[in-house]
């Protein structure tokens, strides 16, 4: 399973896991502070297919 963060341009931002976990639900937290605010896209790659996801980043 990988997990990849990209700007809005589609530029890899930050690979943020990669690796092996047993099937089920997982949470996985990153350090977004040095990162401008935008929208950026999550990418998860798994066994069974890839789905990518849209977010915000907004600093208060």
């Amino acid at each position: 399973m990988s997990l990849n963060l990209y700007d809005l341009l589609g530029r890899p931002v930050s690979s943020i896991f990669s690796g092996r976990l047993p099937e089920g639900e997982h949470s996985i937290t990153t350090n977004v502070a040095g990162m401008i605010q935008g929208v950026y896209f999550y990418q998860i790659v798994t066994d069974r297919g890839t789905s990518m996801y849209k977010f915000r980043i907004l600093h208060g």
